[in-house]
């Protein structure tokens, strides 16, 4: 780990005292500690960058290998949900529709349903619908969708077109682990999204041993192709694989009791298997449609009668990316930016470059550091500085629009309340707000502390990130955590006794 000079430090506090202003804090003093701290926990060859910076007096703190270009993990969900609102706005709302058109000339006579998406990753997420009010769940859903069509008096449809031409079709990334794919955190990215673009499998013990469990999947879907080689058993080892490329699971291992929750897998092409899902809830509603087709991507679609529609705001889909740390919310947004940008439908690689883009206009030259290979932090080829993360940190709290600072900063997971700070200093004296990040071998924490002053003053705002790579067992991300609680801590406690002392 490389040591810069403390005497910058001291000149920068020196620079304040010239200047009539009074740093809040000693420099020296902040790096110093977390200097000691990083020493002496032992990490072997982990690499640390931080940067702790006073948005107050605008000065910095500490600096530790501060331009270091390191792996953020899900911290690169900050660039992503601050470029989402320069690029897309804060009034920014996806739509999801549900059409019908009549046929063309020479077409089948029987009229047609439509489901146009706009890449909302929110559409049919649980969490979300049991948020509003009154709550509801993925069924209820599905239903509004029944009754529309329902309304029409037509039963009997020919097709079920699905246009998710808003995205491109390259559903996972290719950085992305190919022995991972099954799991939720790497759920497909679609122009039509739907649950999360995952299944819930639950396993049920059969009352013999060695007989197969009873499988339940949710929502259903019976148009699934699946394999039961599970059995009942004296242990709970139940997974499940699916064939690339393919909606063809397999169950595997043994199965002991019913668990409180199901497995989650991810579904492959989210688009058609959603357009399957409500044409088998259709059918049960005793309404047939007797094929499910994509738009082509030069197809002209029809006028159409618009029947239900779902939106989604900006600020609930970035909630949920920072708090939550969704992956495929992230990557949503970083297509749709693309197509915003572009007018193509979005990609990766059109999505990158108007982050990119977004980034130089917030932060100038400075942003030239970032390599941007995906938006949720699981590309290990992703690469940030944390004097970036920093700078957009203070670039955020200072933007002359008082709502987007606002709708950034009250995405992030609050200490000891919210998202994955839920378990985490919470008995700290400060409010803290921050985005965590981990990989294999890559753990990360970066927000704001706001510390409480005087009665009637605001509170005096840090922002920090603590980068960290490639630790390695008997190391694991637990450690880094403690770690960086106790760094957080440090920076609080340090600031909250020179504002004790009048500083």
């Amino acid at each position: 780990m490389k040591t810069p000079s403390r005497s910058i430090a001291f000149v920068l506090v020196m620079a304040c005292l010239a200047l009539g202003v009074v740093a809040p804090v000693s420099a020296i003093e902040v790096e110093s500690r977390l200097r000691e701290m990083i020493r002496s926990g032992d990490l072997r060859q982990t690499h640390v960058s931080a940067m702790v910076v006073d948005l107050d007096s605008g000065a910095v703190l500490a600096a530790i290998d501060p331009d270091e270009p390191m792996i953020p993990a899900s911290n690169m969900k900050l660039l992503t949900t601050a470029a989402a609102l320069d690029v897309l706005g804060t009034e920014f709302v996806f739509r999801t529709t549900l059409a019908r058109f009549t046929p063309e000339k020479g077409a089948p006579s029987r009229p047609s349903l439509l489901i146009q998406g706009d890449g909302d990753p929110a559409f049919g997420d649980p969490v979300l619908l049991g948020q509003h009010a009154p709550p509801l769940v993925v069924e209820d859903l599905l239903d509004h969708w029944v009754d529309a069509v329902k309304a029409t008096g037509q039963t009997h449809f020919d097709t079920l077109l699905v246009d998710d031409r808003i995205f491109d079709r390259q559903f996972h990334h290719p950085d992305w682990p190919e022995d991972q794919l099954i799991n939720r955190w790497c759920a497909q990215v679609a122009g039509v999204n739907f649950y999360q673009n995952v299944i819930d499998v639950i396993a049920t013990p059969a009352n013999r041993a060695g007989a197969s469990p009873r499988i339940e999947i949710f929502p259903p879907a019976p148009f699934l192709e699946t394999r039961n080689r599970a059995r009942t058993g004296d242990s709970d080892a139940f997974w499940i694989s699916r064939l690339p490329e393919t909606n063809q699971y397999t169950f595997h291992g043994t199965v002991r009791s019913r668990p409180q929750g199901g497995v989650q897998v991810t579904v492959h092409d989210p688009p058609i298997h959603f357009a399957h899902v409500l044409k088998a809830r259709l059918a049960a509603a005793g309404i047939t449609i007797d094929r499910v087709a994509r738009a082509a991507d030069d197809q002209v679609l029809p006028e159409s009668q618009p029947l239900h529609a779902v939106q989604t705001t900006l600020p609930l889909v970035l909630t949920r990316v920072n708090q939550d740390s969704q992956n495929m919310f992230a990557e949503a947004l970083v297509k749709r930016m693309g197509r915003a940008m572009t007018g193509e439908p979005g990609s990766w690689d059109n999505g990158a470059a108007a982050m990119r883009f977004a980034l130089r206009r917030r932060l100038g030259t400075s942003a030239a550091s970032v390599s941007i290979a995906d938006g949720s932090g699981m590309s290990r080829e992703n690469r940030v500085t944390t004097r970036l993360i920093v700078d957009l940190l203070r670039s955020m709290h200072e933007d002359d629009d008082a709502e987007k600072a606002e709708l950034f900063r009250g995405s992030l997971s609050r200490a000891g309340e919210t998202g994955t700070l839920r378990r985490r200093m919470g008995d700290l004296d400060a409010e803290i707000v921050a985005k965590t990040g981990y990989l294999r071998g890559v753990s990360a924490l970066s927000g704001y502390v706001r510390i409480p002053t005087s009665e009637g003053e605001p509170p005096r705002t840090i922002a920090f990130s603590f980068l960290f790579n490639g630790f390695a067992p008997p190391l694991h991300n637990h450690h880094m955590q403690r770690l960086q609680n106790s760094m957080v801590e440090t920076i609080e406690q340090t600031v909250r006794e020179r504002i004790e002392l009048g500083g």
